[in-house]
């Protein structure tokens, strides 16, 4: 039994095992409305071809069962295309966050040696231009994380402080 909330669509698997979403599913759906909507069509002509009046009122049915295939199978197909878009879409938000990740964890890597490195090459300095040197890495390692902050923002990235 599905625990979807009433107020919206089912997405999981039915009563049946069978997936909502699945393709084959709503095919299965469609075909059996334009089924009953056939059925419904030709019983009315042929109730009508039994009380004789057929000849204005058969094309009536058939616009009306006409109208409702043709809304039915373009509903299946706008779904379809719909459900394959979205589901594209977000393999390729899933990609763009996986690499995106990636690239801050190797920004992150590269920082951590980038200050490893100069701890060593500060130990090596005399004691008052290592802090000299230390103070101005700082400052311009600040300013180098302002401005790539700068460029995010107006790329859109990130949102304005």
């Amino acid at each position: 039994m599905s625990t979807t909330p009433p107020d919206q669509p089912p997405t999981g698997p039915g009563e049946d095992g069978k997936d909502w979403l699945d393709p084959r599913r709503a095919l299965e759906g469609v075909l059996l409305g334009l089924l009953a909507v056939i059925v419904i069509a030709i019983a009315a002509i042929i109730a009508l071809a039994v009380e004789g009046e057929v000849s204005g009122e058969v094309g009536t049915i058939a616009t009306g069962a006409f109208g409702v295939v043709g809304t039915i199978v373009g509903a299946y197909f706008g779904i379809n295309v719909g459900t394959k878009a979205g589901a594209q879409g977000k393999e390729e938000a899933k990609a763009a966050a996986t690499q995106a990740n990636a690239m801050a964890y190797n920004s992150q890597v590269e920082a951590s040696a980038a200050k490893a490195q100069a701890r060593v090459l500060a130990s090596h300095l005399p004691e008052d231009k290592a802090r000299n040197v230390n103070q101005e890495a700082q400052e311009e390692g600040q300013a180098a994380a302002d401005r790539v902050r700068d460029a995010w923002q107006q790329a859109g990235a990130l949102p304005s402080a």
